[in-house]
């Protein structure tokens, strides 16, 4: 029994102080612990230091000290000798910046020397200003034992290390650089998808530049800069702020996801799928307000991973559908898919710790974000393209009716040249074949009156307006245009040369170029406006080449009305705009050349007025063909002058009325007359 008793005794001391005491001299090296400590699991969370070593250490089996998720407190002990000759003593290191709770105790001629910092306690508080954790050390070269407790809601893993206090605070400089560039990028690239939202008013660049700023501060808070730049005297919010930003950043990626990839529409399963993603991300954003369990933690944990499955399953499905930009968007989740698992990797020690591994997730994250952000623009270009190309298709189905229409018209008059006697025989045929053409126009008609602006969409914006739009054949030269924003609106009245077909065609011309320079190319002011569209029209008709007999333009009003402050600005192609105040007529001229034309070559630049509008002012724009109107008794025209006085009759009435009151006028004047032109007039009240 007393062989039993000395052996069990003798094993006992073996398997409690297998690990050697750390040897450090001083070569300003930095040495890492390297499973030279033991550990004691503190399930009650209840044991004091002199408890403490009466127990039963445990030796590691790995490097570093590595406990995963759990509700306990730790005890690390191990034993350091530091032979240091110069002012530049050792200190020990905790590069894990999310531990809540940790305490160094040193025991030192029978006296305990207590250091305690964490997350859980104020940073401005710490002795030294950095994000890992710095403990003094006795650099006086005896063997020395230490106790480490310590305690977190996040996952206890710890390198520790031990370095000169030069080493550790050229290395804190070298990582605020790192970081520096890393969130700057982080910063640059949510600005980018900012402004790709306030210029194209793409709803995926707002999500994505929203969550960019917060899974960006997710990783600050990852890598401890939260804590020294944000909330330094602040106890509780350090405590919750991890699983706050980590559920709102999965709210934002699953929103951005469904509108980036419309998966309500595409990918039905996984739209439901990142829904309910979105409900338990708000479900875990409210819950660390009143209390956080080890079973939450490990939901937060693994919920930021366990989104990839739908994202990365919705991505391939619109791929394999032909959306082409859901390419790069799989390439920029992956990345950030590689630095959470390089970084898992690392913490399991299965691959080495180092700068790259260490910030893999920060530096996986910017890669996302640059990758993603590209996707972004690319899908804007790619519906651009499609838009573009429908406009085109559009106008080339024009000519191609107006090029039917010649060559039928040639066509019969070289038959009714040729066979005077076989009229009469071909009455039916040339009948048909005319039919065909109307048809053909008539539908023409229907394409242009679809690209004008949507009656409901201007009412929208103008609480009293009417158009009277009445072209003099099936289709226009007359054409109307408007834009807005929650800003400003733009609205034109055009008259391009001649009527019918040709003049429907340059209408086309203009609608599209309008659209062009104002919501491609963002131009605002009016005067430039009209500038960019006589270079477009001049030079798509090539009017400055030689022997180019194509000389048609257009005329044209274009107005912007501002509503903060309340003014309106004008620049015009030889069409005014008419405005009363208080019941005044103010006639507003602008320049004396068209759009196009022959006179491409003489023209100064238009010109923007601005002017200043009240509540109640009303303004009028509007083609020459209300006022060329041949009828009356004498048969003659309209006049500026009636059309002017009638305006002033009407002016106290809604705009609705005064849309039937000129109406009722213009056939009333015109009668048996044929209609001499195409009709435009627009007309508002502020």
């Amino acid at each position: 029994m007393l062989l039993k008793g000395l052996i069990s005794s003798i094993f006992f001391v073996v398997c409690t102080h297998l690990f050697c005491t750390i040897q450090i001299v001083d070569n300003n090296a930095r040495v890492p612990v390297h499973g030279d400590f033991e550990y004691f699991e503190d399930v009650s969370n209840s044991i004091s230091l002199d408890s403490i070593q009466k127990c039963s250490f445990q030796k590691s089996l790995k490097n570093d000290p590595s406990f995963g998720l759990t509700s306990s407190t730790y005890w690390i002990r191990f034993e350091v000798n530091i032979h240091c000759r110069n002012e530049d003593l050792y200190k020990l290191e905790i590069s894990n910046t999310l531990i809540d709770e940790i305490e160094l105790f040193t025991c030192l001629d029978n006296k305990v020397k207590s250091q305690r910092t964490g997350r859980a306690f104020n940073f401005s508080d710490r002795k030294y200003s950095f994000k890992s954790f710095v403990f003094d050390l006795e650099n006086n070269g005896k063997d020395q034992t230490y106790y480490l407790k310590v305690k977190s809601l996040y996952t206890l893993a710890f390198p520790i290390e031990f370095a000169p206090f030069s080493r550790i605070n050229a290395s804190e400089n070298n990582r605020q650089l790192l970081y520096g560039f890393i969130f700057g990028l982080m910063l640059i690239v949510a600005l980018y998808n900012f402004l790709m939202y306030y210029f194209v008013k793409e709803n995926a660049s707002l999500l994505y530049g929203f969550y960019i700023l917060v899974f960006g501060f997710y990783n600050l808070i990852f890598v401890g800069l939260d804590v020294q730049y944000f909330y330094s005297n602040s106890i509780e919010w350090p405590k919750i702020s991890a699983s706050v930003f980590a559920s709102f950043s999965v709210f934002l990626a699953c929103a951005f996801t469904r509108q980036f990839l419309n998966t309500k529409e595409y990918v039905k399963r996984a739209d439901m799928a990142l829904m309910l993603m979105m409900f338990v991300a708000v479900v875990l954003f409210i819950i660390p307000f009143f209390d956080i369990s080890i079973l939450y933690k490990k939901i937060i944990t693994l919920f930021p991973v366990v989104i990839f499955v739908p994202i990365i399953y919705a991505a391939v499905i619109r791929k394999k559908q032909g959306f082409v930009p859901s390419k790069l968007f799989i390439y920029g989740w992956s990345f950030l898919g590689l630095g959470i698992l390089l970084y898992g990797l690392r913490s399991s020690e299965i691959i080495e710790s180092n700068v790259f591994t260490a910030n893999s997730i920060p530096i996986g994250a910017v890669a996302e974000m640059i990758v993603l952000s590209i996707s972004v623009t690319y899908k804007f270009k790619v519906i651009k393209d499609e838009n573009d190309k429908s406009k085109e298709d559009k106008i080339i189905h024009l000519q191609e009716m107006e090029a039917l229409k010649d060559k039928v018209n040639r066509e019969l008059e070289q038959k009714v040249e040729e066979r005077t006697k076989e009229v009469l025989a071909q009455k039916d045929e040339l009948s048909v074949k005319n039919q065909h053409i109307t048809d053909s126009i008539n539908y023409a008609k229907k394409i242009q009156v679809s690209i004008l602006p949507d009656s409901v969409q201007i009412n929208a914006r103008f609480k009293d307006f009417f158009v009277f739009y009445k072209p003099k054949d099936i289709v226009s030269g007359d054409f109307y245009w408007f834009s807005a924003d929650e800003e400003r609106i733009l609205i034109a009245a055009a008259d391009c040369t001649g009527h019918g077909v040709p003049g429907a065609l340059m209408s086309i011309l203009g609608q599209s170029y309008l659209g062009d320079i104002v919501g491609d190319k963002k131009v605002d002011d009016t005067g430039s406006i009209l500038d960019q569209l006589h270079e477009k029209v001049t030079g798509t008709l090539r009017q400055s080449e030689k022997g180019m007999s194509v000389h048609d333009g257009m005329d044209i009003a274009l107005a912007k009305i501002t509503f903060n402050p309340l003014t309106l600005e004008y620049a015009g192609a030889k069409r005014p705009l008419w405005l009363f105040k208080n019941g005044e007529l103010k006639v507003i001229k602008g320049s004396r050349f068209p759009i196009g034309g022959m006179q491409y070559n003489l023209r100064d630049k238009y010109y923007s007025q601005t002017l200043k509008l009240e509540v109640g002012d009303t303004f009028y724009m509007f083609s020459d063909g209300y006022a060329d109107q041949f009828g009356g008794e004498d048969g003659k025209k309209y006049m500026i002058k009636n059309f002017k006085n009638l305006l002033h009759e009407i002016q106290d009435l809604p705009m609705i009325e005064q849309n039937k009151i000129i109406k009722d006028e213009f056939y009333s004047w015109k009668g048996d007359f044929e209609q001499v032109d195409d009709i435009l007039v627009i007309g508002a009240k502020v």
